[in-house]
């Protein structure tokens, strides 16, 4: 780029340049013109003084006088020819000063004779001839004309001379001119300079100290002073705005396209980042180490840069907002200023997030310990399966089968009781359960698995630990007393009564043995429970799956005989329906929008249907969702290399469909509290076989699906 005293050089010199060309251009023309219209006046006059010597020959067609009369034009030499024209463009008599070119003067001259009316006096000028006629009169009458026909030799050769004139006049004063306008350029450029270097400084640099001084006392001057005085200004402003941005405990720092950070910056960022920030890229001081973050970090920076302010927003959305930065919780608010200028705005929340935790802490323990108190008898009872399976769960390793069948095994009932568990709104149970599940992972994937290794890993779980956290937690909110009322069991009175009253029928008779019978069941009758009621606890559970997964699902109908009891023999059996249930909401239940685009109601609906016969009861969960895609099923296991294309082409679409109960089988593509390890329908189906029942599945696309568990009847069922 051309400074500016080049190009006030170039302009002072062009212009120069320019007008001397026009006025050597006008000079010319004018010179020209001059000379031109001097030759002719000659010429005329010459024409004039020989017209009249060449009357008497010319009356008496004196032909050897004219020509005479005509060679005395031999001494001028721009004269080329002259011819005498009488009698209808006749030559009466002629001069030619070169033979070769007399065809072509001739016809100049004939050619003016032609066009022109040869009687009266004119000139005119071609193919570089000056050309003048003047007729030759004697006493009023018409004798002839003289014709007269001139070279430009001298005019051209004065015209050249003056320009080579001018040009060297010119040349000197263009020089001339440079030099004044590079000394002028010195005078108005130094100045400017001065305030460019100082301009530089403060926009570079950020150098607020400088001062400009001018030498003159001129128009520079005052807006050098303006400069100084400007500078004055913004110095005292940014001071003010330092001191605001240092005490306003949040840090403030600006970068460009580069992502370097200027050197402004606020107290706090140091405290934040522990060191001074100017001249550090910002991607690294926040993604240290971490650089496939950063990546992403800087390439959606330089987008924001690059493109249109229109996307600006929805590309800041995808920024991370916070960060953890020297064990301190750090906000980030990003504010694109200007196109190439960017500006953070950091602040610690670090005792936000404490708090934020605390109150997340005992929300859940409120949760917990209100979920206890609503459904006692329900957590009594898993404590106790609990506790139970805490027991024996080395004592379940079977030295007889192979360790992948006693993994499989543990991890059904793990799955289990985490579902149930967590739907008990328990802490630390569920979170040592989900751990325990992954370490069976690793445990099922390492082809060296013995039941050594199982029976080590179940040395280290920490099952009783994680019990007594729960327990002191509701212990500490409810009471030692909540679970004194653990081992008593409370019966309606009617049902009292009655037991009392067929005891002193037995007591009062020998023959006793059916009414023995009819007792024992009544006894049963009191310490079962209704099996509404087991199911009721599943409203809960579908509820509370539904907002977790941000589902509209209608609460849990259940319906069907509300007779039937059962012990607590069958609690296991129960306890793994949760399963179905929380593959109905996860799996079953279509998103809200493929439910608007089928015409289904906004809410979808999961049913309980409950029924029995002679030797049978029958439960049938069904939902309205999207029901169960065979090809997926198909891809899945194969995927999973559970069948082979072959066996998946021999199988019904029934053998296909039970696949779903097959053990670490999962459609889902991600692990999460609620689904993905596939272990949750095959634990069902396990419970439901350990009683010798079985379980069916219909399916529509898009319609629903209903999972149809048949139990048999047993001593456990009233």
């Amino acid at each position: 780029m051309k400074s500016i005293r080049t190009k006030l050089v170039l302009l002072l010199s062009f212009s120069a340049a320019i007008a001397l060309l026009l006025s050597s251009v006008t000079i010319s023309i004018y010179t020209y013109h001059a000379k031109k219209k001097e030759n002719l006046r000659t010429l005329s006059e010459l024409t004039v003084v020989i017209s009249e010597n060449l009357m008497a020959p010319v009356e008496f067609y004196d032909d050897s006088t004219s020509k005479l009369i005509l060679e005395t034009l031999n001494s001028n030499t721009d004269i080329k020819a002259a011819y005498i024209y009488i009698n209808q463009n006749e030559i009466f008599s002629s001069y030619v000063r070169d033979s070769s070119n007399a065809i072509k003067l001739e016809e100049i001259t004939s050619t003016m004779y032609n066009n022109n009316d040869i009687k009266k006096a004119l000139d005119y000028t071609q193919f570089n001839y000056l050309v003048i006629n003047h007729p030759i009169v004697s006493e009023g009458e018409y004798l002839g004309s003289l014709v007269i026909v001139s070279g430009t030799d001298s005019l051209n050769k004065t015209i050249i001379e003056g320009l080579i004139l001018q040009v060297l006049v010119s040349i000197i004063t263009l020089i001339i001119i440079i030099l004044l306008a590079i000394r002028v350029q010195k005078i108005f450029t130094i100045p400017i300079f001065e305030l460019k270097n100082a301009m530089l400084q403060v926009t570079n640099n950020s150098n607020y100290n400088i001062y400009v001084e001018s030498k003159s006392n001129d128009e520079f001057k005052t807006l050098s002073d303006g400069f100084n005085s400007m500078l004055e200004t913004i110095r005292e402003r940014t001071t003010q705005i330092q001191n605001l941005l240092d005490n306003a405990d949040q840090g403030f720092l600006s970068f460009s396209k580069d992502l370097i950070v200027h050197n402004q910056y606020s107290k706090e960022c140091i405290d934040i980042f522990s060191k001074r920030v100017g001249a550090s890229k910002i991607s690294n001081l926040l993604f240290d180490g971490n650089s496939s973050k950063k990546e992403f970090f800087e390439n959606t920076l330089i987008e924001l840069f690059d493109d249109d302010e229109d996307t600006s927003e929805i590309i800041i959305s995808l920024l991370q907002k916070e960060f953890f930065i020297n064990n301190k919780y750090i906000s980030v608010q990003y504010k694109q200023l200007e196109k190439n200028l960017f500006m953070l705005i950091l602040t610690d929340i670090t005792e936000k997030k404490i708090l934020e935790k605390e109150l997340y802490v005992e929300k859940n323990i409120l949760r917990m310990v209100v979920t206890a108190v609503s459904q006692k008898e329900e957590l009594f009872e898993l404590l106790e399966n609990y506790e139970k399976f805490i027991y024996q769960v080395k004592h379940n390793v079977s030295p007889v089968l192979v360790a992948r069948d006693n993994i499989a095994r543990l991890y059904k009932d793990v799955h289990t009781f985490k579902g149930n568990f967590l739907q008990k709104d328990f802490i630390n149970i569920p979170k040592g359960l989900h751990l325990l599940e992954t370490k069976l992972s690793e445990l099922l994937d390492d082809f060296s698995q013995d039941n050594r290794k199982l029976l080590e890993l179940l040395d280290r779980v920490k099952f009783k630990k994680w019990l007594e956290k729960d327990k002191n937690i509701l212990i500490k909110a409810l009471g030692e007393e909540f679970f004194d009322t653990r081992d008593y069991l409370m019966i309606k009175s009617d049902d009292f009564d009655n037991l009392e009253k067929r005891v002193n029928m037995l007591l009062m008779t020998d023959e006793n043995s059916s009414l023995h019978d009819d007792v024992i069941v009544s006894l049963k009758r009191c310490s079962y429970k209704s099996l509404f009621k087991y199911l009721e606890y599943f409203s809960n559970v579908v509820e509370q799956l539904a907002l977790t997964l941000n589902k509209a699902v209608n609460r849990l109908v259940i319906k069907g005989d509300e007779t039937i009891s059962i012990s607590k023999e069958l609690v296991p059996f129960i306890n793994s329906l949760i399963h179905i249930f929380r593959n109905s909401v996860d799996h079953g239940i279509d998103s809200a929008e493929e439910r608007l685009n089928l015409n289904k109601s906004e809410f979808a609906t999961i049913s309980c249907f409950v029924e029995q016969s002679d030797d049978s009861i029958v439960i049938k969960i069904t939902d309205d969702g999207r029901g169960i895609d065979v090809n997926k099923i198909k891809k899945k296991a194969k995927e999973k290399n559970i069948f082979t294309d072959t066996e998946l082409n021999e199988m019904s679409e029934e053998g296909i469909m039970n696949i779903i109960f097959s053990d670490y089988f999962s459609t889902s593509e991600a692990i999460t509290d609620i689904s993905g390890r596939g272990v949750g329908l095959s634990a069902s189906k396990y419970e439901i076989e350990k009683l010798g029942g079985t379980i069916r599945i219909d399916t529509r696309i898009n319609v629903g699906t209903t999972f149809t568990i048949t139990i048999p009847k047993s001593e456990y069922v009233v």
